[in-house]
């Protein structure tokens, strides 16, 4: 069991400090076209590559959002580093990165760093390696995005990846990124397991859904978009419906198996929220191939999937609200959801 108090103080502190250092800029809700996605973990194309799969569905979708004018925001661990060195990486997935580099050309793109790929915070490092791909490029930690409809401020938008503050990922990301490259890779490439850490452990991904909701349920029209955990949230009924769906569709099955005691914990943690503050897109890494990311476009947020279908890449709404409308439910502060409470009473 996670203990929140401590791990609420970790995260409280790390995405404290991302929010203070945080780049700052104000659009008109109505002019942003954005789509956010993370987690591509590009590798090798061998047994321990998490994104190949995704490969086709990740340029559908990147050829669709240039067309449409959106933004394109690329939350972290968008390269494997923890596993691999950067150039082999990057002559891997050249496809990818020149996809990448046609935002870029025009001035819609924005890179930021997670714990496996925070090689680029470092300026000079980030310029010197993806520079001669991309161009010139600057790799945010986190921004902070003010929209205003009219003269009419509505709130901000909070892009950090979600690491901040997490033990093994920010504090200790040296001494984890040794472990992965020198003990969990060799394994990876040998047994073909698909997974990253904190996807595999439900209730750690739990505990940091929760920490986070905590951290932008204490903040006033703000809202906290991240990656990290693999894993979408976007706080809405239709939501709580789909995760009553599936849990009853479990019935016949023990509810002690962990897939039904993650899906009791997140249910019972979705009823509990107070306030639609906390948005994560999910990743570019499903093993089954599948692209999730979170879009602001016609005033509108959406979670979306991308899955290839006939040999094209198909893109579907999961969720969407008004942004204006969650802004306006965001606008105090709530309680914050007590873990054990949360695991408990979806049991």
């Amino acid at each position: 069991m996670v203990n929140l108090q401590k791990y609420q103080g970790k995260i409280n502190e790390g995405l404290n400090k991302a929010h203070a250092s945080a780049i700052s800029m104000a659009r008109p809700l109505d002019d942003v076209r954005l789509i956010v996605l993370s987690d591509q973990h590009k590798g090798m194309r061998d047994g321990a590559d998490d994104f190949q799969q995704c490969e086709n569905a990740y340029l559908g979708a990147l050829s669709y959002y240039l067309a449409e004018g959106f933004t394109l925001a690329v939350l972290g661990d968008v390269e494997e580093l923890w596993e691999n060195e950067a150039d082999p990486i990057l002559k891997s997935y050249s496809p990818v990165l020149h996809a990448e580099k046609d935002f870029n050309l025009v001035g819609r793109y924005w890179r930021f760093y997670g714990n496996h790929d925070d090689d680029w915070e470092h300026p000079d490092l980030a310029n010197r390696t993806l520079g001669p791909i991309l161009g010139e490029v600057t790799v945010w930690e986190s921004l902070r995005l003010s929209l205003q409809r009219g003269d009419q401020p509505l709130g901000e938008v909070f892009l950090a990846h979600g690491h901040q503050g997490t033990t093994f990922s920010d504090r200790y990301g040296a001494l984890s990124r040794r472990f992965v490259r020198h003990c969990w890779r060799p394994l990876q490439r040998i047994t073909k397991i698909k997974t990253s850490t904190p996807a595999t452990d439900w209730q750690l991904r739990h505990a940091h859904d929760v920490a986070m909701y905590n951290w932008a349920a204490d903040k006033s029209r703000l809202i906290l978009i991240a990656g990290h955990t693999h894993h979408g949230v976007f706080p809405s009924p239709r939501r709580i419906e789909r995760l009553s769906s599936a849990l009853h569709d479990l019935r016949e099955l023990s509810m002690d198996s962990p897939e039904a005691l993650s899906l009791q914990a997140e249910l019972a943690a979705a009823r509990a929220q107070e306030k639609p503050c906390y948005f994560n897109g999910g990743c570019c890494s499903f093993s089954d191939g599948q692209v999730t990311g979170m879009e602001i476009a016609e005033g509108q947020i959406r979670l979306v999937q991308w899955m290839m279908r006939e040999g094209k890449a198909s893109r579907a709404i999961l969720d969407s609200a008004d942004l204006a409308e969650v802004f306006e439910k965001s606008k105090s502060r709530a309680a914050p959801i007590m873990l054990d409470s949360a695991q408990d009473s979806g049991r």
